[in-house]
């Protein structure tokens, strides 16, 4: 659950949501990044405000395989053009938005009642504190 953002300037910043997220989610993993030349507007309804979408097929023009994603992705820190904020890092108030992410995507999943949800291990393992709270703001009805 990383919160990723892209400058202006084309600066990746990625803020973990619990330590060590980057390489958690990244570490050993490969894939391709395709480049695609087209009309295409952003869709913010995507949840994503970096999202690109287009109404028709827009061809690949190129693309690289990536071995190592997160090996790739920190190759970037070296060049100015990524901005790793670790979790330890963060000042608290950066902390209690993560808890206010968390224990709304915990309700709003259901996820103390649905054990067959993707993100239910997840949070259960990464975010034990804020699981917790959440179980006790549903025992007394606050959640």
């Amino acid at each position: 659950m990383p919160m990723l953002d892209i400058r202006k300037d084309g600066t990746l910043v990625f803020q973990e949501m619990f330590s060590g997220a980057l390489e958690y989610f990244y570490k050993g993993v490969s894939g391709y990044v395709y480049r695609c030349i087209g009309d295409y507007e952003l869709n913010s309804a995507a949840g994503v405000h970096t999202c690109a979408t287009s109404s028709t097929a827009v061809p690949v023009t190129d693309f690289e395989y990536i071995e190592d994603v997160y090996e790739s992705i920190i190759s970037y820190g070296d060049k100015g053009t990524f901005i790793y904020e670790r979790y330890e890092d963060l000042p608290q108030w950066r902390i209690d938005i993560i808890r206010g992410h968390i224990i709304r995507f915990i309700k709003r999943n259901n996820l103390l009642c649905d054990r067959t949800h993707p993100s239910y291990r997840l949070i259960q393992e990464k975010f034990p504190q804020y699981w917790k709270e959440a179980e006790v703001l549903n025992d007394y009805k606050l959640l």
